[in-house]
This record gives C-alpha cells, sequence and structure tokens, in this order.
C-alpha cells in the first residue's frame, strides 16, 4: 500500500470519499481533475461574479449616503441576497455535475446550498423590509441560520492533503476552540454591557458569532495546513461577513426598531462572491512522499497558531470587562469558559487517543516483520537480552531456506514471498507457545525455545519438517527445503552479556554446517561444529594480524611451454604459515580474507611483492611473465588498475609480460564491474587468463566477449584425460577453439610423464604441475633461470 491509498483511508474515516463518486473522473479523490477553475466560461462567470458584489457594495453605500432611510435599506437587502443567491447558485451547478467538464462532488454542492440558504434569507428580510416590518429574530434570521451547520459539516468533510488520523474531528475541535475565545472576546468587548440582562436577541447574537467564527477558523486551518488548497479568497469574504454581522448586532437598534445599517448590508454583498471564488478554488493538493514533512510541519503551525489565537483572545476577554453578579456578561462567559474547557479536554482525549494509536503503530513497525507479521530481529534481541538472567536453558534455533535465491529468481519475487509467508505460518502453526519464532533476514528465520540443545534439535526437526512440507505444498516440485542451526542461549559458563553474540553466532555456524552437509537437515552446535567455529574466528584474528605485519608471502610456480619443457612463466601462489596455526592452505584463508573484505589489502601487499621479487630474480629481463591471481572482490575495489600501472611504472616492468588471473565463476553477471576493470587492464597491456576452467560455469562464451589471452584448464580435467574419453574429447575442441581465437593454453596439474603426453597430444601450449616445479621461493626461481640460461649458453656453444 502507498502513501497515497493510505492518505485517502484516511480520509475515509471522516467521510471524505464521500465529496465524490468512487472512480468517478472529476470526483474529489481524483487527483487529474481537481483544477476546475483552468475553464474560462467559469473564470468569466467568477469574474462577472465578483463585479457585481463589488458594485452592489459600491452602490449601497452611495444610495445610503444619498437617500439615507427605508429605500437604501431595502435596495441593500436585495442586494446582498441576490450576491448570495448568485454566488451559492454558482458553486452548487458547478458542484452539480450537470455542467459539462465539472464533477459531482458532494461536499462543495452542500457549501454553495449553505450560500444559497443564507441568500434565501436575506431575501425573506427584503420582503418583509417591503411591508416596514423588520423583527429581530425575523423568519429571515432563522433560515439564515441554518445554513451554518451545513455549511460546518461540508466543510469538515471537505477533502484534504492530510497524513495525520481523524484530520476532520480534529480540524473541527480547533476550529471550535478557537471560535469560543473569539466570540468570548466579542461578548465580553461588544455584545454586552455590565449589567445587562440575558435576553434572548443577546443569546441569539452569541450564537452568530460562535457560528461565524467557527466556519472562519475552519477555513484558516485549511489553508494553514494545506498551503496549496487555494482557499485562501474565502477568508476576507467570511470576515467581510463577520464584520457585517457585528455591524448589525450593534448598530440595527435604535429609537426607531430595527434596522439593517448599509456597512453591513455593503459587506455581505462583498462577502460571497469571495467566499465563492475561493470554494470554486477549493482543491486538495496531490500527495506525494517528499510532501509528507512539509504537510506535517504545516499541521504543527496550524496547531500553534490556534492555541496562540485561542489563548489571546481568551486572555483580552478577560482582562476586558468586570462582570456584575449573574448578569448577562457573567453567565455568557460562564457558559462560553465551560465550553471552551469541555472542548479542550475533548481535543486532548482524541489528541492522547491517537498518540496511543501512534505509538502502537510504530512500535509494531519497528519490532514486527511487514511481511510475514512474525516479530523482527530487534525484536528478537530485545528478547534475548531479557532471557540473559533466566533460571533455565534456553537455546537459538537459526532456519533459512534451501535454494530459495533460486526460486525467487526463476518465479519472481512474489512466488518469493508466498514461499516466505507459507514457511511463517507453519512455524508459528509448530512452534509451542513459549517459544518466539522470528524474521531475521530475507530467507532466514530464528527461534528463541526453553531448553538445552538436545530439546533444541527436537525442535529443529519438527520445525524443519513443517517448513519442507509447507514450502512443497506451496511450489511442488521446486525442491525447496529447510535447514536449521540450533546454539546454546542462556548456559552457566558464559556471562550474561555474551548470551546475546554467542547464542546467533553459534546458531548460524551450525546452520553453515547445515548447510555444508548438504541442506535439508538439523546441525547442533557441538563437536567438530564447535571446533570449526573456533578455528574460524582463530583464523580470520590471526589473518588479521598477519597482513598487517606483513606475514603473508607469495612464491612462484613454474610454467613450461609443453613442446620443448622450457620455462616461459611463473604464477604468483600465496603462502602463510602462522606462529599459532601453523601452515594455512590458501584455500582457506583466502576465503577468510574475501568473506571479510581482507582481500584488498592482502591482495596489494601480494601484488607489490609479487613484482618486486619476480623483478629481482631476473624474471622479466629473461623474457619470462608472471601470472598474478586476482580476487573479484579487488577487482570491484576501486583503485586497482592504478595500482597496476604505479607498479609497472616503478619496477619498468613491460605490461605484456604480466598476466592477471581470473576464475570463470566471477564473470557470470555480464553486467559485473569487474569486466569493465578487465577492458582497462587489457588496455593497459597486460594479458588475461582465466583460471581453473571447467571447474565453475565454464561460459565459453566468455572467451569471445572478454579480451582473454590465456586459457588455463583445471588440473581435475587433465587428471581425467587418461580415463574419461569425453574429458580427452572437451579438452581436445576446448584447445582448438581457443588456438583459432588467438588464446594459449595452459594445463595445469600435471604430475607425471603420461599426462604430459596426453596434453602434448591434444596440442596444449603450456604446462604447470609438481612434474615441471613445485612453488618455490622467489631466489630459488632466480637460480632456475640462470640455470636455464647456462644451458641455452653451452647448447648454442656447441652448436656453433
Amino acid at each position: 500500500m502507498d502513501r497515497t491509498d493510505t492518505l485517502r483511508m484516511q480520509e475515509a474515516a471522516v467521510g471524505a470519499p464521500a465529496a465524490g463518486r468512487s472512480g468517478e473522473p472529476g470526483s474529489a479523490d481524483h487527483p487529474g481533475a481537481e483544477d476546475h477553475t483552468r475553464s474560462p466560461a467559469l473564470r468569466t462567470a467568477l469574474s462577472l461574479l465578483l463585479l457585481f458584489g463589488v458594485l452592489g457594495a459600491l452602490s449601497t453605500m452611495l444610495l445610503a449616503g444619498l437617500a439615507p432611510g427605508p429605500l437604501a435599506d431595502g435596495y441593500g437587502l436585495w442586494m446582498t441576497s441576490l450576491s448570495a443567491l448568485a454566488s451559492g447558485a454558482l458553486v452548487t451547478a458547478v458542484s452539480s455535475g450537470k455542467v459539462p467538464g465539472h464533477p459531482y462532488e458532494a461536499f462543495r454542492l452542500l457549501l454553495g446550498i449553505t450560500v444559497m440558504i443564507w441568500g434565501a434569507g436575506e431575501l425573506v428580510l427584503a420582503v418583509d423590509h417591503l411591508d416596514g416590518v423588520v423583527g429581530y429574530p425575523a423568519p429571515g434570521d432563522a433560515i439564515s441560520a441554518l445554513g451554518a451547520p451545513v455549511g460546518v459539516i461540508a466543510l469538515i468533510r471537505g477533502p484534504r492533503s492530510s497524513s495525520s488520523d481523524w484530520p476532520g474531528i480534529r480540524l473541527g475541535l480547533d476550529a471550535l476552540m478557537l471560535a469560543c475565545a473569539i466570540t468570548l472576546l466579542c461578548w465580553r468587548s461588544m455584545l454586552v454591557d455590565p449589567g445587562d440582562p440575558l435576553t434572548g436577541d443577546v443569546t441569539i447574537n452569541g450564537v452568530i458569532v460562535l457560528a461565524d467564527s467557527a466556519i472562519l477558523g475552519i477555513v484558516l486551518l485549511v489553508c494553514l495546513r494545506d498551503i496549496e488548497c487555494r482557499l485562501w479568497p474565502a477568508i476576507p469574504g467570511l470576515i467581510c461577513h463577520i464584520l457585517a454581522d457585528l455591524s448589525m448586532m450593534l448598530l440595527a437598534f435604535g429609537p426607531e426598531g430595527r434596522q439593517v445599517p448599509w456597512p453591513a448590508m455593503a459587506l455581505w454583498s462583498l462577502a460571497w462572491p469571495l467566499i465563492a471564488i475561493g470554494l470554486v478554488r477549493y482543491r486538495r493538493s496531490n500527495p506525494t512522499a517528499d510532501s509528507d514533512g512539509t504537510r506535517d510541519r504545516q499541521e504543527v503551525v496550524a496547531a500553534q497558531v490556534t492555541v496562540v489565537l485561542t489563548f489571546a483572545a481568551v486572555t483580552v476577554a478577560v482582562a476586558l470587562a468586570r462582570p456584575q453578579g449573574l448578569d448577562a456578561l457573567a453567565r455568557g462567559s460562564l457558559a462560553l469558559f465551560a465550553l471552551l474547557g469541555l472542548l479542550v479536554l475533548t481535543r486532548e482525549l482524541i489528541s492522547a487517543y491517537l498518540r496511543l494509536r501512534l505509538t502502537e503503530r510504530l512500535r509494531s513497525q519497528a519490532f514486527r516483520d511487514a511481511l510475514t507479521g512474525l516479530p523482527n530481529r530487534r525484536a528478537l534481541i530485545e528478547r534475548i537480552d531479557e532471557l540473559q538472567h533466566a533460571d533455565r536453558p534456553w537455546c537459538v534455533l537459526t532456519l533459512d531456506l534451501d535454494g530459495f535465491k533460486e526460486i525467487n529468481d526463476l518465479l519472481g519475487q512474489d512466488a518469493g514471498d508466498r514461499l516466505l509467508v507459507a514457511a511463517a505460518r507453519a512455524l508459528r502453526e509448530i512452534s509451542p507457545a513459549e517459544v518466539m519464532v522470528a524474521r531475521i533476514g530475507a530467507d532466514e528465520f530464528a527461534a528463541l525455545a526453553p531448553g538445552d540443545l538436545n530439546d533444541g534439535g527436537v525442535l529443529g526437526e519438527r520445525l524443519r519438517k513443517a517448513v519442507g512440507t509447507a514450502l512443497e505444498r506451496e511450489a511442488p516440485g521446486s525442491g525447496t527445503s529447510a535447514s536449521v542451526g540450533v546454539g546454546r542461549l542462556v548456559h552457566g559458563d558464559r556471562p550474561p552479556e555474551g548470551n546475546r553474540i554467542e547464542g546467533l553466532a553459534e546458531s548460524a555456524a551450525a546452520l553453515a554446517a547445515a548447510k555444508a552437509a548438504g541442506r535439508d537437515s538439523v546441525e547442533i552446535y557441538s563437536g567438530p561444529v564447535a571446533a570449526l567455529r573456533e578455528r574460524r574466528l582463530r583464523l580470520e584474528h590471526r589473518l588479521r594480524l598477519a597482513i598487517a605485519a606483513g606475514a603473508v608471502h607469495t612464491v612462484g610456480q613454474p610454467i613450461v611451454g609443453l613442446a620443448d619443457g622450457r620455462l616461459i612463466s611463473f604464477e604468483s601462489l600465496a603462502r602463510w604459515t602462522d606462529e599459532e596455526l601453523g601452515p594455512i592452505p590458501p584455500d582457506e584463508f583466502i576465503a577468510v580474507a574475501e568473506q571479510t573484505g581482507m582481500v584488498v589489502a592482502l591482495g596489494e601487499q601480494l601484488l607489490s611483492e609479487t613484482l618486486t621479487e619476480a623483478a629481482q630474480a631476473g624474471v622479466f629481463r629473461a623474457g619470462m611473465s608472471v601470472s598474478v591471481n586476482a580476487s573479484p572482490i579487488q577487482l570491484r575495489a576501486p583503485g586497482f588498475v592504478e595500482l597496476m600501472r604505479h607498479h609497472l611504472n616503478r619496477l619498468q616492468i613491460p605490461a605484456r609480460q604480466v598476466i592477471v588471473e581470473i576464475t570463470e565463476a566471477i564473470l557470470v553477471d555480464e553486467g559485473d564491474p569487474a569486466i569493465n576493470v578487465l577492458a582497462e587492464l587489457r588496455s593497459l597491456g597486460v594479458e588475461l587468463a582465466i583460471d581453473d576452467f571447467g571447474t565453475g560455469y565454464s561460459a565459453l562464451g566468455y572467451l569471445r566477449r572478454l579480451p582473454v589471452q590465456v586459457l588455463k584448464i583445471d588440473k581435475s580435467l587433465t587428471r581425467s584425460l587418461s580415463t574419461e574419453t569425453k574429458t580427452l574429447a572437451i579438452v581436445d575442441g576446448v584447445i582448438r577453439m581457443s588456438h583459432r581465437l588467438g588464446i594459449q593454453v595452459v594445463m595445469e596439474g600435471i604430475e607425471d610423464e603420461e599426462e604430459a603426453g596426453l596434453c602434448r597430444s591434444v596440442a596444449a601450449d603450456r604446462g604447470q604441475g609438481w612434474l615441471y616445479g613445485r612453488p618455490v621461493p622467489w631466489p630459488q626461481i632466480a637460480e632456475a633461470i640462470t640455470a636455464q640460461q647456462a644451458a641455452d649458453d653451452e647448447n648454442l656453444r656447441r652448436t656453433s
């Protein structure tokens, strides 16, 4: 669900969608058709309406100045009623859905009817004025008063771009609070004098001011909360209307009875066109993710304005007049104070409830996985912290879906999500009440359960079977299963503060062992698993120290021409003997270096040492080349090409005598940045070799797409040449194809003359293996080069 849908759901809580027919083009919730004022005809109508209001106000003022009396009063009443009726009719027509290009909108239609109701009341007053009888309150006043609640409801239900809960109810309460404060100010300053009795006329005046102020407050707060709503022209119109009402209340009664003062009629004539313009232009600005913060700030500003204005109005009202006993001033003030207090209390109760809902929602988002509904990793860690001082053993189980990535890539993310939901459902259903199940990774789950490792193993087996059944039911034939690792969470020989890290680490190590054992199994952290993890941790620590101390060194293994057995090149191989752990196989510590990111620093050291030692051994002076292995992480890290260029310039090495070896498995993705780095290396003059060909994906297309000069056949294929005729045929075909592409072929792992003969029979170019020499330090390579040069000189001397 996106942000727009959330906003619409919030508006539905206060009835906003009722403003338009759902799904109908141009409805209030249809973002593409909310601006109706672009219509030239409507703009012309609005201009004429405003002109009529201005002329009505000016003519009323002029006639009142030239011929004051009944004629001027009657003319003013007729002009105000016609202004209101015309304004309301235009708003109603625009919102009725009958005008082409303008949609049906219930909230705007109600506002138009509200204005027409008021105009109808003024029309009745004008008719009564023909007989010279205008009482107070008159039937026309009662009719006009009916429009106030309709207008308030319509404005509250109007569509707004609000990201908060219950925007309409909160808007109405804020507006009523402000209206109470304004009414209290007017009541104590101008409507009632100290000592006046509480009469019906005075009460009606207070109600009118309260209704006018409420409508003004709603419009003002709507504009403050959504600055782009374009309702601003209605504010001066409402101010004119309120001033007109106040002038009528203060000036209408004299020795000759009720008289409607000309300022009120002039202001009314001008007010309704302005209000109509604001109502027609009013629109909800389209919500976007970027505007959420702006709207939140605008809502805070609107709330602050409400509080400041309310406090200011109440403060001034309290300071203005002193009540005497239980007169109208005292009673009205007491009633308004009580109403204001009730509104503040209601507003605070609603705010407290909404804050509680928001807190619960935020906590749910912070501690709950949105897809599966399970607790997330943060909730799991919090629960682990609570169990640090538990008086009984607890275990933690980590469960991972086997083959999930392949299924997700093949069937799509939706199918992957369904598998995750199915797995989560199975875990919830099979787990006992005391067990907490959480989703802690993409396809990784965890469970906290009371008991020791054996109890955890029993539970893990149940979880594995339940999840496997659910996955097979959701994706039949996919072969997706689950692997589980079980670790200790709380036990006596560990300090409480170590539970969080160690418990999860143990279960993760056990899970890795289960994966390595063939998947779809349960592994408990004990015995071999613990020993492997301990070695892995010690190895990482010692390797970090070794890299810092430069304790990892390189040796060189000869590569010869198969035709004559002459030295052609050397491959640089890493060697490390640790003081505590002893000799470490390269496959083991290189894998750790890649997993921890240390391979970049290690690779830089090995590259520098290799080229320096090879240069000192005379490899490059003898016209031979050196091969260096590059990790895919090295190639993807910035600066590898610049580092190579620096060493070539520093040692004055011809670039063509350096070969960078890469394994074929890293080049699966055509968009891999490592491919661009290889192209830059080739443009530098460095040669490229694909190492261990035949062990990975064996994608022959790489030979066409990449600037490769050397192809190294893996030793597993070399050893199969004498036992498998298919292997011999495959290698023969690969070599023929490589030669046609101008690529030299190196056979790895040659250990005896029989293998060497088979390699020569398939026309391989070069050979590497123990038959031609084991990896040795660079000084011994210098001796081998010297010996070959001496033999060459002796042969040359004999032949000459």
